[in-house]
């Protein structure tokens, strides 16, 4: 029976992460507003052109979110990549997990499903990374020191990746604080700022909790 919630589950959340049709009609409306080119919805211009278009320039995330998340720039070829690695970290998990822990990959597929829904794919490669942690923090027959190194280093890989590190320069720090997409502005076209922005705080709010849970089970888990 758990099995069967764990496959329904992911199966809900591919087909969220594949329904660009919503996406695309936000794009449009979005580029018809700020009087952008409409091919930036489609994906068929360049990287630069359609980073530049939303960001200015720069990316609020790290060098590595953007080597893991290739075509980061487009919207149905991106899709179709978090589709493919979601399914290939879930087969992953389904060899890892025991099948009294698949609640975790249930919650996981759950965040996956809220996050398509809010636009906010950018996420997914991120929390993908929270099973693992918790994996090898609970792993058991590991020494506690091991298990720490392992879990830890999963954790860093998070860090890394939301948060623009390894950029060299200012440009994306700035855009993480104030980079904004239609989302966040109001019916006046009036830019709101992430704190203030309850889409923002429910996705960061999500990630908090995903990165609070690792460690506690880890302190529960503590065995030599």
């Amino acid at each position: 029976m758990k099995k069967s919630i764990v496959i329904i589950s992911y199966l809900i959340a591919v087909l969220c992460i594949l329904f660009v049709f919503a996406d695309m009609a936000l794009c449009w409306q979005y580029a018809s507003e700020f009087k952008k080119p409409f091919s930036m919805c489609a994906g068929d211009i360049t990287k630069q052109e359609n980073v530049v278009a939303f960001n200015q320039g720069a990316l609020p995330y790290g060098v590595l979110w953007a080597a893991i998340n290739p075509m980061y720039y487009t919207q149905i070829p991106y899709r179709i990549y978090l589709a493919l690695f979601v399914s290939v970290m879930f087969f992953v998990y389904m060899k890892l997990y025991k099948p009294e822990d698949y609640d975790i990959l249930v919650y996981w597929s759950i965040t996956n499903i809220v996050y398509a829904l809010m636009h906010w794919h950018q996420n997914i490669t991120i929390v993908a990374m929270f099973p693992l942690a918790i994996y090898l923090y609970k792993k058991l027959d590991y020494k506690l020191f091991k298990r720490f190194i392992l879990g830890s280093f999963v954790m860093l890989i998070v860090v890394l990746q939301k948060l623009p590190i390894g950029w060299g320069n200012d440009a994306h720090w700035y855009c993480a604080k104030y980079c904004s997409y239609p989302i966040n502005f109001n019916v006046n076209n009036v830019l709101i700022l992430p704190i203030t922005s309850p889409a923002h705080c429910l996705s960061y709010g999500i990630l908090v909790i995903w990165f609070i849970i690792p460690l506690l089970l880890f302190m529960k888990n503590r065995k030599v």
